[in-house]
């Protein structure tokens, strides 16, 4: 009985907390993807002589969505 006091007072909450950080530490490494790739956006924008916001728009939504089917195919484990 007081391994289930235990368990639920301690145990618990600290699993909730470690979950959510690994969580939230996956969305920062996705976003920080997205990033990188509209810099690449930002680039390509400029030398080719467009306006390099938009590009870099395409770029972040481009990689989002390629993110996105990465992790909906079959076999991916993440």
């Amino acid at each position: 009985h007081s391994f289930e006091i235990h368990f639920w007072v301690v145990c618990l909450p600290a699993l909730l907390v470690a979950s959510s950080e690994l969580n939230i530490r996956r969305l920062v490494f996705i976003s920080g993807g997205i990033t990188h790739a509209s810099l690449g956006g930002l680039g390509v924008g400029l030398y080719l002589g467009y306006n390099p916001i938009l590009s870099a728009m395409i770029f972040s939504i481009a990689s989002a969505f390629g993110i996105i089917f990465i992790f909906l195919t079959l076999g991916y484990v993440n």
